[in-house]
């Protein structure tokens, strides 16, 4: 039986090993709460004084999201895969639909909770210069609100106007919230220009920081929790119950490394807004 936890330069080696982690995640987290400037999550009425880096700094993606997974499951958004690789989620709501017509009572009632939580939808995120602060800032929207803001960036570089200082506004209530992008004018009713070059060049990589990637088997965990049957969409079930549920409470730990600093939706309404962290 061996009493020492450590010998000689072992001991050395260990220390300078943690210390070397906790560097390591304190950078991470640092990391993390510099990216939490960065993004605005818009309330209805809220108001940035921005400036478009150019033409094409925003970006589309579907996300994995769901107010009541988050809430009630510890299940926070993250980026569908399904056009680059299985996605066990997809899987899991592409399979529900089709059988769902064989279902009835609480096991149809149980499909459609999770078809309607666990569905992909589409969103964007844009990229604008905050001219408040002179950093980047990252505006995540529904898939309708991006495509209004995408034929509104189009319109202003039709009418030479990308070059302006611009208010970014979110309207309405609820789903029906929209994104106002409206020029800047002096007391002459003059668009206000303004020169993004002295921002420098706007990072494009921020996007990919912004979102959450979850690992595929921590998707079929997910789904064991929901109390789905992963080996109807071909993956294995884990090899009793016991261990499933060693593994779910790991995965409660993990909770907050995968939410990744994000901020959760204030309410169901706001929901849609959120980044797929």
């Amino acid at each position: 039986m061996n009493m020492f936890t450590g010998k000689g330069k072992e001991i050395a080696e260990k220390k300078a090993l943690e210390e070397q982690k906790r560097l390591e995640e304190e950078k991470r987290k640092q990391e993390q709460n510099e990216l939490k400037k960065l993004r605005k999550n818009f309330k209805i009425g809220d108001k940035v004084k921005v400036a478009l880096p150019n033409s094409e700094t925003y970006v589309e993606f579907w996300s994995h999201q769901s107010y009541v997974l988050s809430q009630q499951y510890q299940i926070y958004p993250s980026i569908c895969t399904r056009h680059i690789e299985p996605d066990a989620y997809d899987k899991a709501v592409s399979y529900l639909r089709k059988n769902m017509k064989n279902l009835k009572g609480k096991e149809l009632e149980h499909a459609e909770f999770l078809v309607r939580e666990l569905k992909a939808e589409r969103r964007y995120m844009f990229g604008f210069w905050n001219l408040e602060t002179g950093q980047p800032v990252i505006v995540g929207t529904r898939g309708k609100q991006g495509d209004d803001l995408v034929d509104r960036i189009i319109e202003l570089e039709a009418d030479g106007k990308l070059d302006c200082e611009m208010i970014l506004e979110k309207t309405g209530s609820g789903v029906k919230a929209t994104y106002k992008l409206t020029v800047v004018r002096d007391k002459d009713r003059k668009p206000v220009k303004v020169d993004v070059s002295k921002f420098g060049e706007f990072d494009m990589g921020l996007f990919e920081k912004m979102v959450y990637v979850k690992p595929e088997d921590k998707k079929v965990l997910d789904l064991v929790k929901l109390g789905f049957d992963v080996t109807k969409i071909g993956y294995e079930a884990p090899v009793d119950e016991e261990n499933a549920e060693v593994e779910q409470k790991e995965q409660k730990v993990e909770a907050a490394e995968e939410k990744k600093g994000q901020t959760e939706p204030i309410s169901a309404a706001d929901e849609g807004d959120e980044f797929p962290f």
